[in-house]
């Protein structure tokens, strides 16, 4: 004679809906962990920007960026408020990929607000990169900008 197990409490298909959302939550932390843990980097390669930052890294051509109105800045200082993120992470010390604010459409990678190398571009969008290297990152830019080639000693 065969006897079968009791069914299992509750509905399988709530326990296939918990299991998934259980692998989308562990999916999800993994890329913030994944995220969080890359350091983001900036430089300037063959007349071009560069930033990496999983999953919002940045190419773009010098000549789209308005080079004369660079500047370091302290977003505390001058009361810059980051308004509505569109794509991006938005954590407690990380800011990063598409927001909207007061200066209008912007591209953050943000970790420290009191010193930001603010890059305005041509097309409509400021970069915001968090760096105490960004009188060098300037000077990079306006140097490759220019075609002139720097001799490191």
């Amino acid at each position: 004679m065969k006897y079968d197990m009791t069914s299992p409490a509750g509905n399988p298909t709530t326990i296939v809906t918990l299991i998934g959302i259980a692998v989308i939550i562990i999916g999800l932390l993994i890329i913030f962990s994944i995220s969080l843990s890359q350091d983001g980097a900036i430089q300037v390669v063959d007349k071009n920007l560069v930033i990496k930052a999983f999953p919002y890294s940045t190419k773009i051509s010098l000549n789209d960026l308005d080079i004369e109105k660079m500047r370091i800045i302290d977003m505390n200082k001058e009361k810059i408020n980051i308004g509505m993120r569109t794509n991006g992470i938005g954590l407690p010390g990380l800011h990063l990929g598409w927001f909207s604010g007061i200066k209008g459409k912007m591209k953050l990678y943000l970790t420290d607000r009191s010193n930001v190398l603010e890059l305005p571009t041509k097309k409509g969008y400021i970069i915001l990169f968090s760096t105490t290297n960004g009188e060098n990152i300037m000077k990079d830019i306006r140097t490759e900008a220019a075609g002139i080639e720097v001799i490191e000693k």
